[in-house]
């Protein structure tokens, strides 16, 4: 429960595109960005980058 409040939390974070990789890991308590991107990729099924990535290509594509 913990893990997933924190993933949803970055997900909402990586959305806003404000913060590096490395602020969202500090900010939720990762021990560094290598263990962030792992648990992100294995709850979610891709790394932090390609999420914001999709979300970038998203937003891009519905303001067109």
């Amino acid at each position: 429960l913990i893990t997933e409040t924190r993933l949803e939390k970055a997900k909402e974070l990586l959305r806003e595109g404000r913060l590096s990789m490395k602020e969202i890991s500090e900010e939720l308590g990762f021990a560094n960005v290598s263990y962030f991107n792992n648990v992100f990729k294995k709850h979610e099924g891709l790394t932090p980058g390609m999420f914001r990535a999709q979300c970038e290509n998203a937003s891009v594509q519905y303001n067109n």
